[in-house]
């Protein structure tokens, strides 16, 4: 099932564009911003279109797309924490085995010419599994791109945020939010502008809000 479309601002859709219409989304990104603002959604809109060859965010065919949706094309790596197979617990952090797991299938042959990874979260990897990646930020295999999304930029390895361009997302008005839930859900506007008030500018947050378990969580 896909989620919520992409909610961008005029000036970050401008630039990715245009990032995407010259060719130049190889190499490292660090997609910055508050929890549940957007970062993954983001990511995974870049990904789609740069595996399928588009040259602009919303421009992939639908296999494209839904396959990305799915984590399940075959040029696209995910890196997060995964669940103990044993207990079922997320680990603290993301393990170096799975960046050096992914970093090694990352330099195989691409079946469109075009390799993403998307880190979600690099707040989560420790030091050894940063200085891993690293490895691949300062010589990736022709045709990669990497995604580091972080919330707190701030405290990464300074050697990852200079190898990394960066692309920021901050937070959003009610009204924007509340005329994209509207949109996306087909809620009343006093529901959507009571999930967008209490989601504090994120549009996942309201998301969450007007659809899930959390919408009983507000006052409308």
């Amino acid at each position: 099932m896909s989620g919520p479309s992409l909610l961008l601002p005029p000036e970050l859709r401008e630039r990715a564009d245009g990032i995407l219409a010259a060719g130049r989304a190889e190499g490292g990104w660090l997609i910055t911003g508050p929890k549940q603002v957007g970062k993954g959604t983001f990511a995974r809109a870049f990904a789609a279109a740069i595996l399928a060859g588009a040259d602009r965010l919303g421009a992939e065919d639908d296999k494209t797309r839904h396959l990305v949706e799915e984590e399940g094309h075959p040029d696209l790596f995910i890196l997060k924490r995964h669940p103990d197979e044993k207990t079922g617990k997320l680990p603290a952090n993301i393990k170096v085995d799975d960046v050096r797991d992914v970093t090694a299938r990352f330099r195989q042959t691409a079946a469109t010419g075009h390799r993403v990874v998307i880190v979600d979260t690099a707040d989560d990897m420790n030091t050894a599994a940063a200085n891993a990646l690293l490895k691949t930020l300062e010589e990736p295999p022709a045709g990669a791109t990497l995604f580091l999304l972080s919330a707190a930029p701030g405290r990464l390895l300074p050697t990852i945020r200079s190898r990394c361009r960066r692309l920021d997302l901050t937070h959003f008005d009610d009204a924007t939010i509340r005329e994209w839930l509207v949109s996306e859900t087909g809620c009343a506007p006093g529901e959507a502008e009571g999930a967008a008030k209490a989601a504090r500018g994120r549009p996942g947050r309201a998301y969450q809000l007007a659809t899930g378990a959390g919408r009983l969580a507000w006052d409308l």
